[in-house]
């Protein structure tokens, strides 16, 4: 829906989406296969691109918006919890 959005508005370019089936805590890999997924989307974006990483940490999900150019990373979570552990953050660095 969102992509459908950003078309319309002609600003499909500005935002990136990540499959969240490369990114996940359970079966996609250990955190550094994930990491150099990432760091190949990033390699490829367009100049000042941010990218949308859905991440499911096994028990619900969150939302991690990335900005490559800046080195900025946002994280959402809806129930503002705190990641257990730093596996998430080691990936998106």
């Amino acid at each position: 829906y969102l992509h459908e959005v950003l078309k319309r508005a002609k600003m499909s370019e500005m935002v990136g989406f990540v499959d969240p089936s490369q990114l996940g805590a359970l079966g996609c890999g250990n955190p550094t296969e994930r990491s150099r997924h990432l760091a190949n989307r990033f390699q490829n974006a367009k100049k000042w691109q941010i990218f949308m990483l859905p991440y499911n940490a096994g028990k619900h999900w969150m939302l991690t918006i990335v900005n490559p150019d800046e080195e900025t990373i946002y994280f959402m979570d809806p129930l503002r919890r705190r990641l257990i552990g730093d596996e998430w953050e080691k990936v998106v660095e």
